[in-house]
């Protein structure tokens, strides 16, 4: 009754229990013996299997024993195939229908109460589920976060709700380019869109700050309002443009999500700055009075500007020990980078341990053959070629091997529907203990039988091999793997398969996450080399080429430290950790790119120690600020059940807070080193 209400659900094509299981029977009728292909369901209904006894004990010697019911019989599964349409948005509508569809009618029998859902659909579904969750219960707090940050910083109402303002309309640009370029929500875009907030307060903070700075009583409103955008629309710019960069180099990333990533950040960055720049224009003009609290501006400046001369003193003073310090710390950093490994697990990579979804595959692993799954396809160009007694010899060999590979707990392959057949074709003869037909006529009597069935509900043979006998397909199951233990598999299988003549390749659920993180690696690289040799190249054209070099070490400093942490904790290079160092590159270049650019202005007009105080004081408060911003709003994503969001936020930012550092104390004291 549950599976007929299970496969009335709209995506699923054929739902196999241990009762819908197809088996070979030869039974006695009335008046000859009859060999046929049934359900177990069928031959119990209709007296072929006469009691539970002889259905448990075919059951026992069938490839479905251990697979579809555990070893003891306490617990069973249901195999649910789905037909998913190759669109994203179909993919997803079919997925949650199905799901849900399966839990809402598995919960109306009380007898089913305790059960688990695993499989590559539930996987992806639980990612679709966890994605709009987060983002749904994330974002007001970001957004809250934000505003309160803002109203501590400025006690002014107007201008916290100016900037909230800017960063919703940056949001909503965003999402536009999203839909716009008809990429899907993904736990990758998620991140994306909180960085997005983030960096429009940054920018916002930078601007109004600026106006306080210009602001005074004798000069006209519309002429600070002029300059302030004068003095902040190139800065604004190019860390527009070098955080663009950090996250559009994963455009040449193989992983589509990436590569989504990079194609939507870069679009959404600079249409952000457009909004932010028109939104702050559009604020200081309506509420141009309103934005200013002078008694609070003034404390707070003479606060921090006491404490950023104590530090300026203490950098300029011993800047060689800091010069000494930072490039030993960089060199500690590199040293470790040696330990830097992949080692992808799906499962770990996105859920915690202690969620619903990794329990509920380790416990398939543990009592029903393994979630994991790997398939050999062996593939000829000569028709009829699997339909040979010497090929199916060769394969029957091949079987032996594989199974014996410490990882495999299951396997089959089109040996198995003609096993079943040749145990009941043969029935009582001498030649029963064989396994497989011993001849080429027996081959092809029993190959014809199955093919009877072809198309039908019960076919067995479609699922290993293709009509025309050129190709066919042997099925591992397995555990639950990471990329590591797949590879040891995949490398074992290369070794027995080599030693065969047959063309073959290796795929499957657990080799396309192998793979995948082999593609991790690599865009890791990539995305590291094409952001730095960009920004590289944006700071030299911006700033000249030593004021340009000297401008990068800061940055370099962060990166280096937070992958030789990853390194040192023997933290695995997979999908959170390849996000946060072109990413955090990205963000930490913005303080540099203010810094530097105030610096630059100042020296022409001002002697090295009073240029660096004067751009230290202006700049040391909306470096503060904006850092502070970032961390509560980066930090947001701490809270996140999603492994991804989780780490990639913690190490963002401890590489941010370096950030701030190293542009208030490391960069100060190689401007003095090479002030000249």
């Amino acid at each position: 009754k549950l599976t007929e209400e299970i496969e009335e659900i709209d995506g699923v094509k054929k739902v196999t229990t241990p009762l819908q299981a197809i088996t070979t029977i030869q039974h006695q009728t009335k008046s000859y013996n009859q060999l046929e292909t049934i359900t177990f369901d069928r031959a119990l209904q209709e007296g072929i299997i006469t009691n539970l006894a002889d259905y448990q004990n075919r059951f026992q010697q069938s490839h479905y024993y251990g697979r579809l019911v555990s070893d003891d019989f306490s617990k069973i599964s249901i195999l649910i195939k789905v037909e998913v349409p190759i669109d994203q948005k179909g993919n997803y509508i079919v997925r949650e229908r199905v799901i849900e569809g399966v839990k809402k009618i598995i919960e109306q029998y009380p007898a089913f109460k305790n059960y688990k859902i695993a499989g590559e659909i539930q996987i992806r579904h639980a990612l679709d589920k966890s994605t709009y969750l987060e983002t749904k219960e994330l974002l007001p707090y970001v957004i809250l976060t934000i505003f309160i940050l803002l109203l501590i910083v400025f006690k002014n109402l107007y201008s916290s709700l100016l900037i909230i303002f800017t960063i919703v309309s940056a949001f909503f640009m965003t999402l536009a380019t999203m839909v716009i370029l008809g990429h899907p929500v993904t736990i990758v875009s998620v991140a994306l869109i909180i960085l997005i907030l983030v960096i429009a307060a940054a920018d916002g903070v930078h601007i109004l700050l600026r106006y306080e700075i210009l602001y005074n009583k004798e000069t006209p409103i519309n002429v600070t309002i002029k300059n302030t955008i004068k003095q902040t629309w190139l800065p604004c710019l190019i860390t527009s443009v070098t955080t663009a960069v950090g996250f559009g180099a994963f455009y040449f990333s193989e992983l589509v999500p990436l590569k989504y990533f990079g194609i939507d950040a870069t679009f959404a960055i600079m249409l952000a700055y457009l909004s932010i720049m028109f939104s702050m224009y559009l604020g200081l003009f309506l509420f141009s009075k309103k934005l200013i609290n002078q008694k609070t501006k003034n404390n707070n400046v003479q606060f921090l500007n006491r404490i950023f001369q104590i530090i300026h003193k203490a950098t300029i003073k011993r800047y060689r020990w800091v010069m000494i310090f930072s490039i030993l710390f960089m060199a500690f950093s590199a040293y470790f980078l040696r330990f830097l490994h992949t080692e992808t697990n799906f499962l770990d990579a996105f859920f915690k341990p202690k969620s619903k979804i990794y329990q509920d595959f380790n416990y398939v692993d543990k009592h029903l053959g393994g979630t994991g799954g790997v398939d050999i396809i062996f593939s000829t160009n000569e028709s009829e070629a699997f339909r040979a007694f010497e090929n199916m010899q060769t394969l029957n060999q091949i079987q032996k091997k594989v199974k014996n590979q410490k990882l495999v707990n299951h396997t089959r392959s089109m040996l198995t529907p003609i096993e079943m057949v040749h145990k009941e074709f043969k029935s009582g003869t001498n030649t029963s203990k064989n396994r497989l037909p011993q001849d080429v006529y027996q081959l092809e009597q029993e190959l014809l039988f199955l093919e009877f069935s072809r198309g039908t509900e019960k076919d067995t043979l479609s699922d290993y091999v293709d009509f025309s006998y050129e190709n066919t397909r042997m099925h591992l199951q397995t555990e639950n793997m990471s990329s590591v233990v797949t590879k040891k598999l995949k490398d074992g299988l290369d070794k027995i398969l080599e030693t065969f003549n047959f063309n073959y390749f290796i795929t499957g659920y657990s080799v396309f996450f192998q793979a995948m993180s082999m593609y991790v690696v690599e865009t890791q690289i990539n995305s590291i080399l094409i952001t730095g040799t960009l920004v590289y190249l944006f700071f030299i054209l911006l700033f000249g080429l030593k004021l340009g070099t000297i401008g990068m070490i800061p940055n370099i400093l962060p990166i280096l430290s937070v992958l030789g942490l990853l390194a040192y904790f023997r933290l695995p290079l997979d999908f959170s950790s390849v996000l946060i160092s072109s990413i955090s590159l990205g963000l930490c270049i913005d303080d540099s790119v203010h810094f530097i650019h105030y610096y630059k202005m100042q020296r022409k007009k001002l002697s090295f120690e009073e240029a660096i105080l004067s751009t230290i004081q202006n700049l040391g408060r909306p470096i503060l600020i904006t850092t502070f911003i970032f961390c509560c709003g980066v930090g947001v994503l701490i809270f996140a059940e999603i492994i991804v969001l989780s780490r990639f936020s913690l190490f963002t930012l401890i590489a941010l807070i370096l950030a701030l550092l190293s542009n208030v104390i490391v960069l100060p004291a190689f401007l003095k080193f090479f002030k000249k």
